[in-house]
């Protein structure tokens, strides 16, 4: 390992079995101790016996994703991945309220005198302010002033975030190949994620309770699980990944916010190609997605006040967009919908309600084009080829 003021060089160690491991985190470590820095992976293969942890601040690029390539199994299985997370313990005891306009949240059963401190950041409604004093156990100041409505007893989390990692240029194989992922991020702000290639992992790249995050123009194939997954996010920009041969989903989303979906590849997953579950005021648009296995192109669950739009969905087992449960004012435009095994679009039952399917091409999708069996719902200019 060459070691330059927040820079580190990291070359492939061939005649010890852990080295690379050890150099690689060592270098981590250091660029970590001084703030932050660039540990930079020349070409070889580094094979890894363990998970790699994060500190703020440090980008992990290779010299170029086809020859910088990081193998978390060779002798056996390994469970080891890239690991970003803020904060092992966050703080969620009690309810908050706090008013538009207002710096001051109100705690009540909460004591955060012993558990919490400045500089932290707390989620309302799944936006994250920072924490600029903790008052009493049950009052906490904001750095600045919460713009969202009115609430009163609402769920939170209080947590540290890492900020400013970038992983770039890197092949990632083989991690996580019974539960974990590639690259996991956890409680991690205003960072990116982009120009790898990711192959064999559980689940190619999964960002967990993060904000501000760019995944884009990664190439994920033949994951045991899904391509991406993304749990409770917020602001998150999934862009232009080449996606194929996953074993169940190639994107799913849990409780995501003000986030896009698009331009992603998905080709020749098992299950779904999306698999959109909790989505709010979210765009999920572009995307191709052809040759799904069993299910839909696209299976929409619990979404509200979101846009699909220009997406093609192509040659699923079943349905090209499926409404499941409970989707709210959602809009459906401009898709393109052709060759799947069933219906092009179907509202599966009354609890999606005021959802609009406009503009849509449909062709060739044998149980009917359109089947609305929701409450509502507006059908206007779409077309048959």
């Amino acid at each position: 390992m060459l070691v330059l003021p927040n820079y580190a060089v990291v070359e492939e160690v061939t005649d010890e079995k852990k080295g690379d491991f050890f150099n690689i985190q060592a270098a981590i470590n250091y660029v970590g101790s001084l703030g932050g820095g660039i540990v930079f992976l020349t070409a070889g293969t580094y094979p890894l016996y363990g998970t790699l942890f994060f500190r703020d601040n440090i980008s992990l690029i290779g010299f170029d994703r086809d020859v910088s390539i990081i193998d978390f199994k060779l002798e056996k299985k390994s469970e080891g991945a890239i690991f970003i997370c803020g904060d092992t313990n966050p703080y969620n005891t009690g309810t908050i309220s706090i008013n538009n306009g207002s710096d001051i949240v109100t705690g009540s059963g909460t004591l955060w005198l012993a558990n919490v401190s400045a500089g932290k950041y707390i989620a309302i409604n799944m936006v994250l302010y920072r924490i600029k004093s903790v008052d009493s156990d049950t009052q906490l100041t904001l750095e600045r002033i919460y713009q969202g409505p009115n609430v009163s007893g609402i769920r939170y989390w209080i947590a540290n975030y890492y900020r400013g990692i970038e992983i770039r240029n890197l092949t990632i194989k083989n991690s996580g190949v019974t539960k974990d992922a590639g690259i996991i991020t956890v409680y991690l702000k205003d960072s990116i994620i982009s120009y790898n290639f990711i192959d064999g992992c559980s689940i190619g790249v999964q960002p967990n309770k993060s904000d501000q995050i760019i995944v884009e123009q990664n190439i994920v194939r033949n994951c045991s699980s899904h391509g991406i997954y993304l749990e409770t996010n917020n602001h998150i920009f999934v862009t232009f990944n080449d996606l194929s041969n996953a074993e169940k989903k190639g994107i799913e989303f849990t409780d995501l916010w003000y986030s896009e979906i698009s331009g992603n590849i998905i080709f020749n997953a098992m299950q779904y190609g999306i698999n959109a579950n909790g989505c709010h005021f979210t765009t999920i648009s572009g995307n191709f997605i052809r040759y799904i296995n069993l299910y839909d192109a696209i299976l929409a669950d619990h979404n509200e006040d979101s846009v699909f739009s220009g997406n093609q969905c192509l040659n699923a087992g079943e349905i090209g967009i499926c409404l499941g449960n409970e989707n709210f004012r959602n809009v459906f435009q401009g898709n393109i919908i052709q060759n799947n095994g069933s219906y092009g679009i179907r509202l599966g039952n009354e609890t999606n309600r005021n959802n609009i399917i406009l503009g849509n091409q449909f062709k060739n999708n044998p149980s009917g084009n359109i089947s609305d069996l929701g409450l509502n719902t507006e059908i206007a200019h779409n077309m048959e080829s």
